[in-house]
């Protein structure tokens, strides 16, 4: 019997892992591993897919720039098979668990506006318990792929705020992570600026050029430092104020007219710590 014999194993090609065969878009690395962060996690998934098999598919995403197919998400699964010694991949290298396919149909033209990113945030955040330092870590990781999508964007998607995803950026710029940009691009589309500028008024005594024995008093325009203030929380809040008294419904007036305060007290502390 020859080490080539079909009826024995010795010899036998093995199937191959699949962090080996299938390439990984950066996109499914903004969350992290279980294996990384809990590896119990990863036990019991492996525990549920032994017993329930794998009902939700691993998703395959053919890279347009380089026509690679390649894994969008679904590390953990893959981790978790075969931590149990299921064939993920044969021997040829070819994956056979089960996936499905996003970003392009059956004829493989690309889906209009499909985002590998977007989709990877979407499908992770709600079936992850996600700490807020977790996700604030996505946000930056966001930032760095497409530093041209707004804070209000990137926070709609991390479900964190945009005041602290603008803090995120303003640190990420500082430490040249990121270009400093001035303009990004928000959820409708539209381009606006990246920091946004309020000018305060200064008032200062001078001496008169035409008479030196007078002193007068000039008023300034003077800017405050680039997003410092987000003057668009308090443009909302009044347009809400504005809203409800249309509607003459007092219990959410009253509401709007509370968020107002707050906004504007927020404006107020700001240009209070500044002079």
């Amino acid at each position: 019997m020859t080490d080539t014999d079909p009826t024995t194993d010795i010899g036998r090609e093995q199937p191959k892992r699949w962090r080996d065969v299938l390439p990984i878009h950066p996109a499914a690395e903004l969350f992290p591993l279980m294996s990384e962060c809990d590896p119990q996690a990863l036990r019991e998934l492996a525990d549920d897919i032994d017993k329930n098999d794998l009902h939700d598919p691993v998703v395959i995403y053919r890279d347009p720039e380089t026509g690679t197919d390649c894994l969008l998400d679904g590390r953990n699964r893959l981790d978790a098979m075969e931590l149990l010694g299921q064939g993920v991949c044969n021997e040829a290298g070819d994956l056979v668990a089960q996936a499905r396919r996003v970003g392009h149909d059956i004829a493989g033209s690309p889906w209009p506006n499909f985002d590998p990113y977007t989709y990877v945030v979407s499908q992770n955040l709600h079936r992850r318990h996600l700490t807020t330092e977790q996700r604030k870590e996505v946000a930056a990781k966001l930032l760095v792929t497409n530093p041209a999508q707004s804070n209000r964007l990137v926070a709609k998607a991390t479900g964190i705020d945009h005041k602290t995803v603008a803090a995120i950026r303003a640190e990420s710029e500082a430490t040249g992570e990121i270009p400093h940009l001035e303009k990004t691009t928000g959820t409708d589309g539209r381009a606006r600026p990246a920091h946004r500028t309020v000018h305060r008024p200064t008032v200062v005594q001078v001496v008169s050029p035409r008479a030196p024995d007078e002193i007068v008093t000039v008023t300034t325009v003077e800017p405050i430092p680039a997003a410092t203030i987000d003057i668009d929380d308090l443009r909302t809040a009044w347009s809400a104020v504005a809203l409800q008294a249309v509607a003459n419904n007092k219990t959410t007036l009253r509401g709007a007219l509370e968020n107002l305060i707050t906004e504007a007290s927020a404006v107020l502390k700001v240009l209070g710590g500044l002079q």
